[in-house]
């Protein structure tokens, strides 16, 4: 039943990638955030929005950035909009309610931002897929809390576990936030996929990366992981090209400031 449900999934995200373009969203995403940085606000928030017209789920952490950008305008229609969308993708409320409650107090708006996060929250546990993983992860938690014994124990589960994700994970199919969503502001794949290597990793990540199932900073984060797993804790030296290319490391007061504000440039969600 497992089997059959998961290939649903696989046939459901591979006509969702092929109709976005998460490359060019991303490369818009880069523009807009190097307009603040020039202060060009307006501009920003334009692009924002041109960006998120590109594909049908934004990433949550641009959706909290756009919605910062927009309160900082006094635009609230537009920051309310955002946000809602944030929280409907599976940001974090907590998160959100740290950055913008106190700046804006609304207590019928934060009420219904709390209550779509909630039944966020209890749809992703009913998912079959979220399940299986996360089925994993408590057997990797439980196996390190063992006294005796325990690094047998580790590596029975680890091996078993590798097995299950080998089966999951493909060129074609990588369950992120797409497939699976977002929970806690984490894709537990990616948790799982830095305990547990796997062949051509590379084509993997870019892919999902390619796909929306990760952004390029997690992308990048992955990569440098497991290219340190394999390469006994050698650092890789460059990027892959497509996302490199899909990344900005800031420097800079500027870039302080608006760290301070609450902007997150690199946030992986």
């Amino acid at each position: 039943m497992k089997k059959i449900i998961l290939g649903f999934y696989l046939f459901l995200s591979i006509s969702v990638y092929y109709s976005q373009d998460y490359v060019g969203y991303n490369k818009k995403i880069i523009e807009a955030q190097n307009l603040i940085l020039d202060n060009k606000i307006d501009s920003s928030l334009f692009l924002y929005q041109e960006a998120f017209k590109i594909v049908s789920k934004p990433f949550p952490k641009d959706l909290l950035n756009a919605g910062l950008v927009a309160w900082y305008l006094d635009s609230i229609v537009i920051m309310e909009k955002f946000i809602v969308q944030y929280v409907e993708v599976g940001g974090y409320y907590k998160f959100i309610k740290r950055k913008l409650k106190r700046k804006y107090r609304n207590y019928k708006f934060w009420k219904k931002v709390k209550d779509i996060s909630n039944n966020y929250v209890v749809e992703m546990k009913q998912d079959s897929i979220f399940i299986i993983i996360n089925e994993m992860l408590q057997l990797d938690q439980a196996a390190r809390k063992f006294f005796f014994n325990k690094k047998n124990k580790i590596l029975k589960v680890d091996s078993l576990n590798s097995i299950k994700l080998h089966s999951m994970l493909s060129e074609k199919f990588y369950p992120g936030f797409l497939t699976i969503g977002v929970y806690k502001s984490v894709i537990i794949t990616n948790w799982l996929l830095l305990h547990f290597p796997i062949r051509n990793y590379e084509t993997i990540i870019v892919n999902a990366m390619k796909k929306g199932e990760i952004t390029p900073y997690m992308a990048g984060f992955i990569y440098t992981r497991q290219y340190k797993f394999h390469n006994k804790n050698a650092c890789p030296t460059t990027l892959p090209k497509l996302i490199n290319s899909s990344l900005r490391i800031y420097k800079g007061e500027r870039y302080k400031i608006l760290l301070k504000k609450g902007y997150d440039f690199n946030y992986h969600l």
